[in-house]
């Protein structure tokens, strides 16, 4: 069941982000948040139909006579594979569409968080409640954390860096999760965690590992060394994601959302993906869309669609292959020759010159984000 405050509470934060009214609905069809509070605790039939019937996604237009429903687009909302309401986006649908889905991604993830908040208490032994308590609140009191990791042996101020490891099965992650506290790398100081979804975490001691944030990235190898070839042994495959290192107790779960981050947004073929190669890349996600709009919409407007096709194609592709052009005409399956032809038209019509220029390298990737959230 949605929980009113926390609605709410979301609705207030991303209604700081985006133009459009948001309106969340209960199971029961009745909305329980919104940006307009004279619509809270009245009747949504777009909503209702959607819960009764099923439907995933609900487009609505001034045509329509349904009771207490504007124009826009709604959505179902989904906790752990259960439909618990419906996020409604007030506009035109095909204005709408594109930020309704993003909304709901980011409703169902809060909420989430939040609700893994609300029942962390429910864990008893000391060590689960200082783990729950690294991960899932977002102002733990340091004093209280650091207490409690003495008590429990654990060193405070150590340098640690967390591992998500992500396999296919509750299985292979015991599995995985056994091979970690087996191994000869893995400390006292080491923290191992298991997710409220399976995944285990480990909060590896770069100090105890001989090491800083100089050489991170050999600390977290060897370390996972034993645990790769266990997954070999095994035929499991899984992906290691590392966030980043931390000092304070109190920040370890800043540090987890980062690893989370990782897991939905870079899809990597590499068997080890770290969050410092992408941090450019987490931070274009973390700006509104109605920012980027305010500040490219006027500039796209200069070109037809093809041109920022092929655009977003070429920029994102070089972008990935460090501006190497052979390893990214290879990607792209076209001769090296077209894609010089390509980004030679890209800087005449742009006037930039992102191979040879610093701050225009900075504008191009920055304008192909945006072009990325902002497709149909």
């Amino acid at each position: 069941m949605l929980d009113e405050y926390i609605a709410q509470k979301m609705v207030n934060q991303f209604s700081k982000a985006i133009d459009y009214n948001i309106n969340i609905m209960d199971e029961k069809g009745i909305i329980i948040a919104s940006g307009d509070p004279e619509r809270v605790g009245t009747f949504h039939e777009s909503a209702y139909q959607m819960l009764t019937s099923g439907r995933k996604q609900m487009e609505v237009y001034d045509n329509q006579q349904l009771m207490g429903t504007k124009s826009g687009v709604n959505l179902a909302l989904e906790y752990r594979s259960s439909v618990i309401g419906v996020v409604g986006v007030t506009g035109k649908p095909e204005d709408a569409r594109r930020v309704a889905t993003l909304l709901k991604v980011a409703v169902e993830n809060l909420y989430e968080f939040e609700m893994r908040q609300k029942d962390v208490m429910a864990h008893t032994t000391m060590k689960d409640k200082l783990f729950q308590q690294l991960l899932y609140f977002d102002e733990p009191v340091a004093s209280d954390l650091n207490h409690q990791a003495a008590e429990l042996g654990y060193k405070a101020d150590c340098m640690r860096i967390p591992i998500l490891i992500v396999a296919g099965s509750e299985q292979h992650h015991n599995d995985l999760a056994s091979a970690c506290k087996s191994s000869e790398q893995h400390t006292k100081q080491d923290m191992m965690i298991r997710t409220v979804d399976g995944y285990p975490l480990v909060f590896l001691n770069l100090r105890q590992a001989g090491t800083g944030a100089v050489s991170y990235r050999s600390a977290v190898e060897h370390y996972l060394l034993p645990i790769q070839q266990a997954a070999e042994a095994q035929h499991i495959a899984c992906r290691f994601l590392v966030g980043t290192m931390q000092n304070e107790l109190r920040m370890y779960h800043v540090a987890y959302q980062h690893c989370l981050w990782l897991m939905h947004n870079v899809p990597s073929a590499e068997n080890t993906v770290y969050f410092y190669d992408h941090v450019q890349d987490y931070l274009q996600s973390r700006v509104p869309l109605s920012e980027l709009r305010d500040i490219f919409r006027a500039y796209t407007t200069q070109e037809p669609e093809k041109f920022w096709n092929s655009y977003i194609a070429v920029i994102r592709t070089m972008k990935s292959n460090m501006n190497n052009m052979v390893k990214s005409s290879k990607a792209l399956h076209m001769h090296k020759n077209t894609l010089v032809y390509r980004y030679n038209n890209i800087r005449a019509t742009l006037g930039i010159d992102p191979l040879n220029n610093v701050s225009d390298e900075d504008f191009a990737y920055n304008l192909c984000c945006f072009l990325e959230k902002d497709k149909p």
